[in-house]
């Protein structure tokens, strides 16, 4: 079409960031489809901008849960009643258990996946002690409890 203007990839969400403000994105993603839904769902997400049936985390809607099936194994549903969160990206808690310095320490740690959970108390423990846990720490530790 003459005239007509393609953008994709960066400049396409370079360019929809100087379009719409965080309000107007929820109409943007009701009224667009294909290509120019996917950008709007890029964004909403870069932004963090909670807009009714897209995960806020990781993009997935009503329509399309293909990234949660292939991170997971399984599709996703609402965790939230505003459906801005799905179940896959709704963080787990994990409780650590082990000794230090010849007493028994415990963490609870919010994380998505066991690897996230180990590498965010390896930070926690950063901080209490000035010092990382040693190379095998993920062994040490053996299984974390998933607690609610």
């Amino acid at each position: 079409m003459k005239g007509s203007i393609h953008l994709r990839g960066a400049a396409a969400n370079a360019f929809l960031g100087t379009m719409y403000s965080d309000d107007q994105l929820e109409s943007a993603f009701a009224r667009s489809c294909g290509p120019a839904r996917q950008v709007v769902i890029a964004e909403i997400v870069r932004r963090g901008v909670k807009v009714a049936g897209v995960c806020v985390k990781c993009g997935c809607t009503d329509e399309d849960c293909s990234r949660c099936m292939a991170r997971t194994g399984s599709a996703c549903a609402w965790a939230d009643d505003s459906r801005t969160l799905c179940t896959a990206c709704v963080p787990d808690k994990y409780r650590f258990r082990w000794r230090a310095d010849g007493k028994d320490e415990e963490a609870i740690v919010e994380a998505t996946s066991y690897p996230q959970a180990c590498y965010r108390l390896a930070g926690l423990h950063v901080e209490k002690y000035g010092r990382e846990f040693p190379k095998d720490f993920e062994v040490r530790l053996g299984v974390p409890e998933i607690v609610q």
